[in-house]
């Protein structure tokens, strides 16, 4: 059966490599944005690899670390220069 395929590629070029990916119904990102350089670009890429009507499932900690991500790229889990907590579900619904 050829029901399943897997591919392997950078998770930051997703919109980049789509044509050398492909076209898939559904995508599972495991712990993986908060160990992305650009974890805004993984998600921006995935309309161009993911077929209309395709599901994806994210799984998280957002457990954010600059030896994997810049601070710059994080997506919420940091106090603002006033303090404030900045929260991961803010940061994506603004995105």
């Amino acid at each position: 059966r050829e029901r399943v395929s897997f591919r392997r590629g950078d998770a930051c070029r997703l919109e980049e490599d789509a044509a050398q990916l492909g076209s898939f119904d559904g995508a599972v990102i495991a712990n993986l944005l908060c160990r992305l350089p650009d974890p805004l670009a993984c998600l921006d890429g995935l309309q161009a690899v993911i077929k209309p009507g395709g599901a994806v499932v994210i799984a998280t900690p957002f457990s954010w670390l600059e030896e994997f991500t810049p601070k710059s790229k994080w997506l919420g889990g940091y106090a603002d220069q006033s303090g404030l907590a900045v929260d991961s579900k803010e940061q994506l619904q603004m995105q």
